[in-house]
């Protein structure tokens, strides 16, 4: 199955953010944070009593979820949006850990594009 068919994506900016919004097929759980520590960091707070995933980097990556909610939030700096949206290295990386918790919540085979 491709990524694409498995989560909803649309894109929306302002005059400083460019986001990108992911409606993922399952609920957000606090086991998301694990998947995104070794390429963008630990949350900001403790996700089983704030219930709020956000991760901040030091290249002004954000990413945000609430748990139990379907919606997954990535926002980068606004330089971004003059990037083909497919070829953002950054994105990429952050695709990659939202399939493989994906593939391992929903015990589904996934696969880039």
């Amino acid at each position: 199955m491709k990524f694409n068919d498995v989560v909803k994506i649309t894109a929306s900016s302002c005059s400083k953010k460019f986001i990108v919004v992911y409606n993922v097929p399952c609920i957000v759980d606090t086991n998301i944070s694990l998947y995104f520590v070794k390429m963008f960091g630990k949350p900001v707070y403790p996700l089983k009593s704030i219930k709020l995933l956000k991760i901040e980097t030091s290249d002004s990556i954000h990413i945000e979820s609430r748990i139990g909610s379907k919606i997954v939030k990535l926002t980068m700096p606004q330089k971004f949006k003059a990037h083909d949206l497919f070829n953002i290295k950054r994105k990429i990386e952050f695709e990659k850990c939202l399939i493989n918790w994906l593939i391992d919540t929903l015990q589904i085979n996934i696969e880039m594009g």
